[in-house]
């Protein structure tokens, strides 16, 4: 049980990167869900990329920046 203790996890989380983590996972599932429905696999990625890109990210900043990035090139394969 010792291990545990001593693994080097950052688990600091604050305000910001929580809000933006919860409005790029809900638009990530809207993109997603409209990606199958499509049967757009650019879109289905893009969605999973914005799911699941805050848990790889640290900072407030690369998150909102990594999410506007995702969220705007959805938007441009959205018509497509």
């Amino acid at each position: 049980m010792e291990e545990l203790n001593n693994l080097p996890l950052d688990l600091s989380f604050d305000v910001p990167s929580l809000i933006a983590g919860l409005i790029f996972g809900i638009v990530g599932l809207y993109v997603f869900r409209r990606g199958r429905k499509e049967s757009s696999m650019r879109l289905v990625m893009l969605g999973l990329a914005l799911m699941i890109y805050p848990y790889f990210v640290d900072g407030a900043a690369m998150n909102w920046i990594v999410g506007f990035v995702l969220t705007g090139v959805s938007y441009y394969y959205w018509g497509s």
